[in-house]
């Protein structure tokens, strides 16, 4: 069973991962490389049907791939025009 404290440890990780993602933005290299491994660690691309739903994303409203998922976070795909890179931000 799934507890409370279990779901706030998985909000906690993508949080500081995103937050990880946005310090790295200026060695795109590197950026995309954590990227990567952020989501294959957290969403199951790879073995599952995934419905990752970016909150700011209105034209493609779902995204079923690793790849897109990727450009939701960080952009740089001309597939995903209206991704202009989510973990980017400033968070903190």
């Amino acid at each position: 069973m799934i507890t409370k404290q279990d779901l706030e440890n998985a909000q906690k990780v993508w949080g500081q991962g995103v937050v990880h993602i946005g310090t790295l933005q200026s060695d795109r290299v590197q950026c995309e490389n954590y990227t990567q491994n952020f989501v294959d660690e957290l969403y199951d691309f790879k073995n599952k049907q995934v419905l990752f739903k970016p909150t700011k994303a209105a034209i493609d409203q779902f995204r079923t791939t690793s790849k897109s998922a990727i450009s939701y976070f960080i952009g740089g795909n001309s597939k995903y025009t209206e991704d202009k890179g989510f973990a980017l931000q400033p968070w903190t």
